[in-house]
């Protein structure tokens, strides 16, 4: 399942998840090339199709050598201002780089080429969201949601920012809209639990734990929440089993630590 504009769902446990942000860019200083007359760097070395460019500068994405894409894909505008496959790229590194506000103009760019993409419309969402644009996001994912009915990440997204609104009836169905388009997937429920966890239903959060867990018998993050919230609805006999299951996929000393003392006799 692709989800979170291509970036992935957090499914590892190297922390307690926190659905309140779809985008974490790292923190780094506004580069003044984002600016439309910026990345005025070009790249030297022969001249390459706009595929093959497009293929490179995706490749210096992958690693890290953010300002040298950025030049490619500004290659690429220079002869054809509307390409959005340089457009997208251009917005997902000033992502990286930290600047939403430049993130979200070149996406805009990109939907304004192609109207009807629903992919690149739940992408401009997520970049709404990042500029605190939440409600604009919400009806931005309404309208692609009905441009494209079975794409669960839409609707993943689109939930995560109904839960961040308090709107969480809205933030409950699209989560359980999408579980009905990726049964097999353990990701929805785990939402649906953490949800009712946010909202303090601990007890209401177990069977959702429990249906993503049945999903995913082995998934380190989902025994983790489950087991957190077994406690916390007084369960604590139950808890043990999900919570070792944390500890035999090797958890980072604070988790372990964590999950440690909730197993520790009271």
């Amino acid at each position: 399942m692709k989800s979170l504009l291509a970036a992935g769902v957090l499914l590892a446990v190297g922390c307690s998840p926190d659905e309140s942000s779809l985008v974490k860019p790292p923190v780094a200083k506004p580069l003044e090339t984002w600016t439309e007359g910026g990345f005025r760097t070009r790249m030297d070395g022969p001249s390459l199709s706009a595929d093959a460019r497009l293929r490179r500068a995706e490749e210096l994405v992958q690693k890290e050598r953010l300002a040298e894409a950025a030049a490619e894909y500004r290659e690429l505008l220079n002869k054809d201002p509307n390409d959005v496959g340089a457009l997208v790229g251009l917005s997902r590194v000033a992502s990286r780089m930290g600047d939403a506000t430049s993130s979200l103009v070149f996406i805009t760019r990109a939907v304004e080429a192609r109207p009807k993409d629903a992919p690149l419309m739940n992408e401009q969402a997520v970049a709404l969201i990042s500029n605190g644009r939440r409600k604009e996001a919400a009806a931005l994912f309404d309208r692609a949601a009905e441009l494209s009915p079975q794409d669960a990440s839409i609707l993943i997204n689109a939930s995560l920012n109904w839960a961040d609104l308090n709107d969480w009836e809205k933030a409950r169905r699209s989560a359980e809209r999408a579980a009905e388009k990726i049964p097999n997937d353990l990701y929805p429920w785990l939402l649906l639990g953490r949800f009712q966890v946010r909202q303090g239903k601990h007890a209401e959060a177990i069977p959702y734990f429990r249906e993503a867990s049945r999903r995913g018998p082995d998934n380190a993050l989902v025994h983790y929440h489950l087991g957190k919230a077994l406690i916390a609805a007084g369960k604590r006999a139950e808890a043990g089993d999900p919570l070792r299951i944390v500890l035999r996929a090797n958890p980072p000393a604070e988790i372990r630590k964590e999950v440690e003392a909730l197993l520790a006799p009271p």
